[in-house]
């Protein structure tokens, strides 16, 4: 976001309160409340958005470029159609990853990789490889 902005930082409060377009944060917090009217009026096509919030912020805040990362897998949640892989839950901020639907596990089964530590292959900011670290 920094970069959107000239290298200004913003943080919500009384000097932030009208938040600026391209702040990727408002998609978590608008995004939730649309999903939750949705659900709450029948128009959604789900009905569970128990795991929304991390669906969104793997989609918010995972890098879209390729790249390989080192971390602690802390566990695995299942969100209608998509998995995501959630780190570092003991961070400020956890991180939340959407897995491909085919990505390669190196022989792994993915609710076998949740607390351990494990090697992630992004490409267009989704995983596509995890191998033991």
């Amino acid at each position: 976001m920094k970069a959107a902005y000239g290298g200004e930082s913003f943080g919500f409060g009384p000097d932030y309160i009208i938040p600026k377009p391209f702040d990727r944060r408002l998609l978590t917090f608008v995004a939730r409340a649309v999903g939750e009217a949705a659900v709450k009026t029948g128009d959604a096509r789900i009905t569970d958005i128990t795991h929304f919030t991390e669906y969104l912020n793997a989609l918010a805040f995972t890098q879209k470029k390729h790249f390989s990362s080192v971390t602690n897998a802390v566990r695995i949640v299942s969100f209608a159609d998509h998995k995501i892989l959630v780190t570092d839950e003991q961070a400020a901020e956890k991180q939340c990853h959407i897995i491909e639907p085919g990505a390669e596990l190196d022989g792994a089964r993915l609710e076998d990789i949740a607390g351990k530590k494990v090697k992630l292959s992004f490409s267009d900011g989704k995983i596509v490889k995890v191998s033991p670290a």
